[in-house]
């Protein structure tokens, strides 16, 4: 019984904690595509996001998920400005990345 309840505890615990890390995902954000600066031409500059992983603790998990995390914050913002493109202006360093914001139809 001791052993269930410490497994019990464990997956609840591990479960909490994973969903404070997921963050918010909208529909609206899924919209907004990563793209190359040539793909941008004919497309309206709205401006630029700055955007940084918010765990702390960034070194202990992968540069791919940091990855992930910053890009879905950008499109995040970038939906809020009115964007449905993002370019990256700078590569990820220590968690932190800027991407410039376009309007393209």
């Amino acid at each position: 019984m001791r052993m269930l309840t410490r497994y019990f505890t464990l997956t609840v615990l591990l479960a909490v904690t994973s969903a404070c890390s997921l963050g918010t995902f909208q529909t609206e954000n899924q919209a907004v595509k990563l793209r190359n600066a040539t793909d941008v031409a004919d497309c309206k500059l709205l401006g630029t996001v700055t955007e940084k992983s918010r765990d702390r603790w960034a070194s202990a998990r992968t540069d791919k998920k940091i990855a992930t995390e910053v890009l879905d914050l950008a499109r995040s913002e970038a939906a809020k400005l009115g964007g449905n493109t993002l370019v990256e202006k700078t590569a990820l360093i220590m968690g932190r990345q800027t991407f410039t914001v376009y309007s393209c139809t």
